[in-house]
């Protein structure tokens, strides 16, 4: 019998950003480490990453690693979840989605992100 993955940090996400939310979100992407271990959870496609394999590719210690996990859970960019002995880390795409749309939110109504001039 599989056992279904349970949710074990973080909530449903919002659907659209605040200001203190798009800067913690932001904020927790601003460390090279934290954005690399997000990278490497978006990549996973929706199929999660584990924390022993975070660590291994990142080669950052379990308590760092924590940490830095912790806080994309927090910013509410990571959900973890609990399968069987491991702990999955997964992308929370509906909460990336509304990072990128505050971000778009921010050109000017007559460019789009690609096409904004060059100085």
């Amino acid at each position: 019998m599989t056992a279904v993955p349970r949710p074990i940090v973080g909530d449903a996400p919002a659907c659209a950003l605040n200001g203190a939310e798009a800067v913690t979100a932001l904020a927790a992407l601003g460390n090279p480490t934290r954005l690399q271990a997000f990278r490497l959870i978006v990549g996973a496609a929706g199929r999660g990453v584990n924390v022993g394999t975070l660590q291994a590719m990142l080669d950052t210690p379990a308590s760092t690693l924590n940490h830095h996990l912790n806080t994309l859970v927090r910013a509410g960019l990571v959900r973890q979840h609990r399968h069987g002995r491991e702990i999955l880390n997964l992308v929370e795409a509906p909460r990336l989605a509304a990072l990128a749309q505050f971000l778009q939110g921010l050109a000017p109504d007559d460019h789009c992100f690609g096409n904004l001039p060059q100085d």
